[in-house]
């Protein structure tokens, strides 16, 4: 039974294409399970023939070449038609699944009896990419008042084929028709009667590199526009109440009030004025004034100055608004009864560093605006008390290998501070990070993390690493070593495994207290108490220790009853020798030395003279 057929458009696929085949080859699904549906848009380098190599090492997969079609929409409606798994997925040429994708992304459809799957999604370039479309595992949206179910847009996830064809649901055909996949998904949402959500399983992974295919869409402002048109008013029509207001507020919001942002006003003259007229025709004829309503303040008096055809207003607003970016700091970190605890403060700049323009009066916060762009504003639209009030930080963490962001539990107080007649806003954070159940109850795996602070403000929402200044913060818990410490760019990260960082040498190794018995020869049984590690439960990780360069000891770090330790039975011969350390088969050089007296005595201590042979 084929359980899944993957189709993947293929154009001048180049390396990118090694990314997909490695990726389904990794999948935990077995391969008789799936099928994989290349159709190759009539490329004109080699793609077909490394098409041909794959389908000969590969039992499921097959491939066709059509006569190019200049989009990826005829190609994956070909695949459609040749599928023949329950459920299909479309994946772009250069993207990857992440392994165990297909398995649990077919069990949580199947289960719920979904029309349509939407899996976590990570991109590369964007930490926050996605992150309110995955608040958890959800049987189906539609029960909820959650808005816009199928969020993102693309078409990177399980679509029942059954529920495709009975609907004939189809990809737009044609050599350039841009958001073909929102037009997709704008069909699929108005059949769909169940849409779940799988949030807690990493299900695709959108590469983005120099070299994507994509790189010159919509740079066209009349072909930009145009489609734009085109693309509302299909939601307008094929879809009603709740489900339709929510996307033409979401395209609204994300793809025309945007379009008229910050480094709008940096274009020449002509292309500004081409901009203005489309946005306000558009607004006028597609975007009920109520949805003003539901803008963050900022936003609105943006959609406003436009309504009003304010242009020179508009200018300045823009202007003040440039650049606004949330970055945090850490002001402590504490492993506290297995658990990271970390606090931190988030501060906004705009372009130029300055701080946002705000003043209190009456009680009430304003914005500190031009008095060109006050002109042209109610005064309710200056007034930004309650959005500076739902400003917001919360701690997030990030894969180094898989790219994918989870959200960590936390807590957040805006703090107000007055300073030579001006306010700042800033906000305190608090997370709480516990490594065995933080993905929604599962475990972190033991690679490399990054952690980031998602902040908003005024409805701006960024997601930076976030900065610290501090020595590392060893933690053994359970059976597991977690090193936090600053990277060399200054960001916070945690190393789950000993990774990149040695529990030893992140320590505080107490040599003047450990305790060394001489065995027989040149072994000796150690323990060194190991300062500033955190320990909860038991632990114990093998390793080994070299004194010199001749002989491998076998040593491991344990942690009990709140106590760590480096211990094992170490062969040293006389002399001064470096120590070298070796976990996860990885090997680095200890920050101490060893020193075996002519009396035969070890000592270990820190590398205050030379290394001499005996």
């Amino acid at each position: 039974m084929i359980k899944v057929s993957v189709i993947v458009p293929t154009y001048r696929s180049g390396e990118g294409l090694l990314r997909v085949v490695q990726s389904l080859r990794n999948q935990t699904l077995p391969a008789d399970e799936f099928e994989v549906i290349f159709i190759d848009d009539g490329s004109p380098d080699d793609t077909w023939e490394r098409l041909q190599h794959v389908r000969a090492e590969h039992s499921n997969v097959s491939i066709q070449r059509i006569e190019n079609s200049g989009w990826p929409s005829r190609p994956r409606n070909i695949g459609i038609e040749s599928a023949r798994g329950e459920y299909v997925l479309f994946m772009d040429h250069d993207d990857e699944l992440y392994p165990d994708a297909l398995r649990a992304g077919y069990e949580f459809a199947k289960r719920n009896k979904a029309d349509v799957l939407n899996g976590k999604e990570a991109r590369t370039d964007h930490p926050k990419w996605a992150i309110g479309a995955y608040p958890g595992n959800i049987d189906n949206v539609l029960d909820t008042d959650r808005a816009l179910p199928l969020t993102p847009m693309n078409p990177h996830k399980l679509y029942r084929r059954a529920f495709l064809n009975e609907h004939e649901i189809r990809f737009p055909e044609g050599r350039r028709v841009l958001w073909e996949d929102i037009y997709f998904n704008v069909d699929a949402q108005r059949h769909a009667r169940v849409i779940s959500t799988l949030a807690d399983t990493p299900f695709y992974h959108w590469v983005q590199t120099d070299e994507n295919n994509s790189s010159t869409f919509a740079t066209d402002p009349t072909e930009y526009w145009r489609n734009m048109r085109w693309l509302l008013e299909y939601v307008a029509e094929n879809l009603d109440g709740k489900q339709r207001d929510q996307l033409l507020h979401s395209q609204y919001l994300n793809k025309v009030l945007t379009k008229v942002g910050p480094g709008f006003f940096d274009v020449d003259d002509d292309a500004r004025e081409e901009v203005l007229e489309h946005a306000e025709a558009i607004i006028d004829e597609l975007i009920p004034e109520e949805f003003d309503a539901k803008l963050p303040m900022t936003l609105r008096a943006r959609a406003h100055l436009l309504r009003n055809r304010e242009h020179e207003s508009l200018r300045h607003l823009v202007e003040v608004d440039a650049g606004l970016t949330g970055l945090s700091h850490t002001t402590d970190v504490e492993w506290r009864d297995g658990k990271l605890h970390i606090w931190s403060t988030a501060r906004w700049h705009t372009r130029g560093d300055r701080r946002p323009s705000l003043v209190e009066h009456g009680g009430r916060i304003l914005r500190d605006l031009p008095a060109a762009v006050e002109e042209g504003l109610p005064a309710h639209m200056v007034d930004v008390t309650d959005e500076v009030m739902r400003a917001s930080s919360t701690i997030g963490l990030r894969s180094r290998v898989e790219r994918v962001t989870w959200m960590v539990p936390s807590t957040c107080e805006v703090v107000l501070k007055a300073q030579n007649g001006a306010t700042e806003v800033t906000v305190d954070a608090h997370a709480t990070l516990d490594i065995d159940t933080a993905i929604f109850g599962k475990p972190l795996e033991d690679v490399v993390w990054e952690f980031n602070a998602r902040n908003n403000l005024f409805g701006t929402v960024n997601q930076r690493g976030l900065r610290a200044q501090r020595d590392a913060d060893v933690a053994l818990i359970n059976g597991r070593v977690a090193i936090v410490y600053t990277s060399k760019h200054g960001m916070l990260t945690l190393d789950l495994g000993q990774n990149v960082r040695n529990v030893v040498n992140s320590s505080r190794p107490r040599l003047a207290d450990a305790q060394i018995k001489p065995r027989w020869g040149s072994r000796f049984e150690v323990s060194i108490p190991l300062d500033g590690v955190a320990v909860t439960g038991e632990t114990r990780i093998p390793g080994r220790l070299r004194v010199g360069d001749r002989w491998h000891s076998r040593v491991a770090v344990v942690g009990a009853d709140g106590q760590a330790r480096l211990e094992g039975v170490v062969r040293a011969n006389r002399g001064t020798h470096p120590v070298t350390l070796t976990f996860g088969g990885r090997t680095v050089a200890a920050k101490f030395l060893a020193t075996v007296s002519t009396d035969g005595t070890l000592t270990f201590h820190e590398p205050t003279e030379a290394v001499t042979r005996p």
